[in-house]
């Protein structure tokens, strides 16, 4: 059995066209992972320096550089969001082109095996890829950034401190690595079983008046009725 592309790899050359984009995008979120880091260092010293010495001039300043921040912040996520709708749609796009041109070339015999109703929904399973260039994902690599900023900062503040606080952290992503790969191979499954469940209801209605000639409502009922078991649970 021929073993199925790693997604990555299919959808490179339809990403890659966006390089420039990518890089523009890649920029935003490392700034803004930087200016999501540098508040923790700011009211640092408002509460050391400011509080401690009383100097109401350095607590304003450091209150304006925080909201600078934090305007700067909002400006670079809503650009780095819109990038990233925008190339999600096109890489869309153009996958649904290059699907549609090779079922086209498609031999009878795929035809035969496949019904219609199976192939429109794994070609509709393509908008999934909006998930991949959501807001949520990139706010996960935001997180994902920040971390290592903190972790930079925390090195600085103290060696022992930040060993300390990453001893759970291979642990963390041992347990985060076995949960996502059972999380993919069971969306696989769902998506495989809901188009086979598509195309068993669209056979049933195209032939109700065969299966009620003959009087199978109730076993193909059935048969409906444990397809919809393995895909909704």
């Amino acid at each position: 059995m021929k073993s199925r592309m790693p997604i990555y790899l299919f959808l490179k050359p339809f990403v890659f066209k966006h390089k420039v984009t990518l890089l523009r995008i890649f920029t935003y979120l490392i700034l803004i992972s930087i200016m999501s880091t540098i508040p923790v260092d700011i009211m640092r010293k408002i509460i050391d320096e400011g509080f401690g010495r009383k100097d109401l001039t350095l607590i304003v300043q450091l209150v304006m550089i925080m909201l600078g921040l934090n305007i700067l912040k909002s400006i670079f996520t809503m650009i780095m969001n819109n990038s990233a709708i925008v190339i999600s749609q096109s890489v869309i796009k153009d996958i649904r082109k290059n699907i549609f041109s090779k079922l086209l070339y498609m031999p009878f015999s795929f035809y035969s095996r496949k019904e219609s109703v199976y192939v429109s929904s794994r070609i509709n399973e393509i908008n999934n890829i909006n998930d991949l260039f959501s807001i949520n994902f990139f706010n996960i690599l935001v997180s994902f950034f920040t971390f290592f900023f903190y972790v930079y900062f925390l090195g600085i503040i103290s060696t022992k401190l930040l060993i300390v606080s990453l001893v759970p952290v291979p642990i963390l992503f041992f347990i985060v690595k076995i949960y996502t790969g059972r999380v993919n191979k069971l969306t696989n499954e769902l998506l495989e079983a809901d188009s086979v469940q598509k195309t068993k209801v669209s056979e049933r209605i195209r032939g109700v008046e065969y299966i009620q000639s003959v009087s199978a409502e109730e076993d193909e009922f059935s048969v409906l009725t444990e397809g919809d078991n393995e895909v909704i649970t």
